[in-house]
């Protein structure tokens, strides 16, 4: 008996759609957090925007702590080191992040660091 069997082509069907949906998934998902997101104007490295591996990486090579004063060196005292996380090394920055109200998170926190980084 060759040939195929009648459900062979429809298995293919379904796992080459499934393979799509989370290839786009995934595209989706690094296109929002790199350019859509809150986060998206603060300068950093590119991978930043949308993963967190290249922190993991540092910290596994043990160089984690100069790859942070490089990054400042070159950004400036705000660096998105992450999706969601910025990294401050200025000496103001801390006490007013920390004042601001927790329910005015994301536009409290992008005016605060959007007032460091034009003066």
């Amino acid at each position: 008996m060759t040939g195929n069997q009648p459900g062979q082509y429809s298995s293919y069907l379904i796992i080459s759609s499934l393979f799509s949906l989370a290839i786009v998934t995934v595209f989706t998902l690094f296109v929002k957090r790199r350019y859509f997101s809150p986060l998206s104007d603060i300068p950093g490295p590119f991978f930043a925007s949308f993963t967190r591996l290249w922190q993991v990486i540092t910290m596994v090579e043990g160089n984690s702590l100069l790859v942070f004063y490089d990054l400042h060196q070159k950004y400036g005292p705000f660096v998105r080191v992450a999706p969601n996380e910025i990294s401050v090394s200025h000496p103001d920055a801390p006490k007013q992040l920390l004042l601001t109200a927790l329910h005015k998170v994301h536009m409290r926190y992008t005016n605060i660091i959007s007032a460091y980084l034009t003066t």
